[in-house]
């Protein structure tokens, strides 16, 4: 009860020194059991903590737990999937939680205003330093807000991140600060204690769990990305769709770097290859640079579009935005991309055009061809257009077709209708809706259907009153 209440009054104390607002970070509890050997496990987003009920250190335990009623069972693993902060000293952005997965790092929590913590903040230093080549991360953590940690800790003149404004020491398990945590490849804390017995413990778990600074399966996951990456980067030149190649490489290639130590091959050959992309950007955008200058405003709005879209996030994706942007400021420059932009659509419509009429389907390229001529009325195309329709109209086969299609599905409805009013005896509409078609398809197969309707219709009527048939007196 006595760690229970030391417990509330440090909680207490960080709210009245100012340091109950944390950043904007969702966290969870969650009671997983300790296994014997780590196991693969999903990978647990950045900002999410994940940690048994909250405990107050072994020592709390012994003494808040009856002994007979102690549980048989090994106590629930301890998971941190992340390192939540409002701001990071020593580092230019918070630390993602993917690019911690299947390596082995260590977290330090530590209260700037103790000479305890400032000694283990300086041994940890040291410790990761010398373990660094190899793969191993380490980090701290405090509440106190950064001015506070600037003025007691004085990080300037240490390696190591610092994240300060943050609530994960409030939620991890509080026994004496400082604490370090050695977190395993799947975010289970593998050890913790004080600094002083880190660097005794550190050889036999990285051995253990992460050979070469990466665990066998995220090494496995990593390097079936980096092919990705090559592959999309070679598909880039033949593709139809370039931006996502070389978006998508870039992206694989990223995700490798920054996910593996800086001592494994994979990093290296990562690294590499993002190398490999930028210097593609650069080439495509030097190109489109010497056609703004030319003028060729349109070719260069076309190649910069590319390149914005595949090169995002990256150096000649964020020049290529800049171009682009002043090609539509400048007038004269945005003209020649309107220019090219009608003429490629006329392009589109024209093809769609010839590929109606392969298809006999002459409605539809009367359709394309006018629209050409009367959207695109400049473009190329559109002379193109005018001697296409020309010949639809003059060739008399193509001519009766078209005359068919236009009508369609009116004629057959029209026929129809007018064949159940004449069964109906109701030869007045049957006449009528044989005279639509008449009018609407001349010289096509529903026009000949209308006139023997029609005929069919004179001749059930009989002659006119007053007239007699041969023979008659």
């Amino acid at each position: 009860m006595r760690c229970v209440a030391l417990a509330c009054i440090f909680f207490l104390s960080i709210q009245a020194a100012g340091f109950g607002e944390f950043e904007d970070e969702p966290l969870t509890l969650d009671s997983r059991p300790a296994a014997s050997e780590p196991s693969e496990v999903p990978p647990v987003p950045a900002t999410t903590l994940q940690v048994e009920p909250l405990r107050l250190g072994a020592a709390a335990a012994a003494e808040t737990a009856p002994a007979a009623t102690a549980p048989a069972s090994r106590p629930a693993a301890l998971r941190i999937g992340g390192v939540p902060a409002r701001q990071w000293l020593n580092r230019a952005g918070p630390i993602q939680g993917h690019n911690l997965e299947g390596r082995l790092w260590v977290l330090g929590v530590l209260e700037p205003w103790s000479e305890g913590s400032r000694k283990a903040a300086r041994e940890l230093a040291k410790v990761a330093g010398e373990w660094s080549s190899r793969g191993v991360e380490a980090y701290l953590v405090t509440v106190a807000p950064a001015d506070e940690v600037q003025a007691l800790l004085r990080p300037d003149g240490m390696a190591l991140p610092i994240g300060t404004g943050s609530r994960l020491p409030v939620l991890l398990a509080l026994g004496v600060l400082p604490e370090v945590y050695l977190v395993g490849p799947d975010y289970t804390v593998v050890w913790s204690g004080p600094v002083g017995d880190l660097a005794d413990e550190l050889p036999s778990q990285y051995e253990r769990l992460t050979p070469g600074g990466l665990a066998l399966a995220r090494e496995n996951e990593l390097t079936n990305r980096l092919n990705r990456a090559k592959a999309a980067l070679e598909a880039a030149g033949e593709s139809d769709a370039p931006a996502q190649q070389y978006f998508r490489a870039a992206g694989l290639a990223s995700t490798v770097a920054d996910a593996t130590p800086g001592s494994h091959p994979l990093h290296r050959q990562g690294a590499e290859l993002l190398g490999k992309v930028d210097a593609q950007g650069e080439r495509l955008l030097e190109a489109a640079r010497s056609l703004v200058k030319e003028g060729t405003s349109a070719e260069a709005h076309e190649r910069l579009t590319v390149i914005a879209e595949g090169f995002y996030g990256r150096a000649a994706g964020a020049e290529a935005l800049q171009l682009l942007a002043q090609i539509e400021k400048d007038p004269s420059l945005q003209a020649g991309v309107v220019v090219a932009r009608n003429e490629a659509s006329a392009r589109q419509t024209l093809q769609m055009a010839e590929q109606a009429m392969a298809g006999q389907r002459y409605a539809d390229a009367e359709r394309y061809y006018q629209l050409i001529g009367q959207v695109y009325p400049r473009t190329p195309a559109a002379g193109k257009a005018r001697q296409g329709l020309a010949q639809l109209h003059k060739n008399k086969g193509a001519a009766t077709q078209l005359a068919e299609q236009k009508v369609e599905p009116q004629g057959p409805v029209l026929l129809m209708l007018a064949a159940r009013y004449a069964q109906m005896g109701r030869t007045e509409e049957a006449r009528q809706y044989y005279q639509q078609v008449l009018q609407i398809a001349p010289g096509t197969a529903y026009a000949r259907q209308a006139k023997e309707g029609l005929a069919r219709l004179v001749s059930a009527a009989g002659p006119p009153p007053g007239k007699v048939g041969r023979g008659g007196k």
